[in-house]
């Protein structure tokens, strides 16, 4: 190295040279710092590898953590979520939540069962029968949600009443004909996220809104909009 032969022969200038234009390229450097979590941002949940499969009557959950006490493990069931709870060795306890999960589950008659590699969760299906696609509910399931409640919303619509309405906008004036082919158009050849806004955004708002935006529509309930002068009343059955 230039280092050595500067050692073997210190009055060499250009060994001097060569060394000194190279040192600076050689300075560690420091590594970036972890930025501190921002206040008040919601904790992500501790990675832990977890497996699951199903029966006709339950859903598996499998979540791997080795040496557990039988007494440091907690599980809450809900009606459409669980949630582990484990103290560790060290002292420090870890949750994780899965909610919402896909369908909903019987809570008395869920259990868990702690071994020596694992823990082990059975989830009473509500629906017997009923297959899973996933342990928790993903977007296109609350956009599929979001659709079949237009068959049978609080407002009692079905589908009888759809097909009226159809008709109805079949003798539109051809200007209002006009605004709705506008939104079956951009319907139709919207990418999955335009359409989950636009259907989240219309039955969430109770019709007074309509959205393609999903990166705002998705963060939460759509408020509902009424026209000028005028209130929402909420619905009672």
């Amino acid at each position: 190295s230039l280092r050595k032969a500067a050692t073997i022969n210190p009055s060499h200038e250009e060994v001097k040279a060569l060394l000194e234009k190279t040192e600076p390229l050689t300075t560690p450097v420091p590594e970036p710092q972890a930025e501190p979590e921002a206040e008040g941002a919601e904790p992500a949940r501790p990675k832990v590898r977890h497996e699951w499969y199903q029966t006709d009557d339950f859903v598996i959950l499998e979540v791997f953590i080795k040496r557990v006490q039988k007494d440091a493990a907690a599980v809450e069931f809900g009606e459409r979520a669980v949630s582990l709870s484990v103290k560790m060795a060290t002292g420090s306890e870890n949750n994780y939540d899965f909610d919402p999960l896909q369908h909903n589950i019987v809570a008395s008659e869920s259990t868990f069962e702690v071994l020596s590699t694992k823990i082990e969760i059975r989830l009473k299906k509500a629906q017997p029968g009923v297959k899973w696609s996933h342990l928790e509910q993903t977007d296109e399931d609350q956009a599929a949600k979001s659709l079949s409640q237009l068959g049978s919303s609080r407002k009692g619509v079905s589908w009888d009443t759809i097909a009226a309405d159809a008709e109805k906008e079949a003798k539109l004036k051809p200007s209002e004909q006009g605004v709705n082919e506008l939104f079956q158009s951009i319907y139709r050849d919207a990418d999955p996220d335009t359409r989950r806004a636009m259907m989240k955004s219309y039955v969430e708002s109770n019709g007074t809104s309509l959205s393609t935006d999903w990166s705002s529509v998705g963060k939460g309930p759509v408020e509902t909009l009424p026209p000028t002068d005028t209130f929402a009343k909420p619905y009672s059955s």
